[in-house]
């Protein structure tokens, strides 16, 4: 059984570049970690623009992704709910905004933002 992850990406009226950026995200993830058992959590806190639609269509449309909604903001109240709700072994958190920069997606999502490891046999 491949090790699972889950990249949360915690949104607050980020409708211009959800899809995008979730997508890119998306395409990275496929092409580089398939040996995982990988998902994406969009974690929207209380945005007032069309980000909810957004994320519930990318949920729709693509199997590995996932949303949420708290009608209350802040990013930690956002990824403490995704984080404390998943069942992945690894948990990672990727910040809106980045996913855009090509070349930099092993640094940004294992390096400088970093994981949380469950207690997977890795070292």
């Amino acid at each position: 059984m491949p090790t699972s992850l889950e990249v949360v990406i915690p949104v607050l009226d980020e409708e211009s570049d959800l899809a995008p950026n979730t997508l890119k995200l998306h395409e990275f993830l496929a092409s580089d970690l398939g040996n995982y058992d990988w998902r994406i959590t969009i974690a929207d806190n209380g945005s007032t623009d069309a980000t909810p639609e957004i994320a519930k269509r990318l949920s729709d449309e693509h199997e590995r992704i996932s949303h949420l909604r708290l009608e209350e903001r802040g990013r930690g109240r956002a990824v403490s709910t995704a984080w404390l709700n998943s069942d992945a072994d690894i948990l990672g958190l990727d910040k809106p905004g980045y996913v855009n920069l090509p070349g930099l997606f092993v640094h940004k999502y294992f390096y400088a933002l970093g994981v949380v490891h469950r207690g997977v046999g890795h070292t």
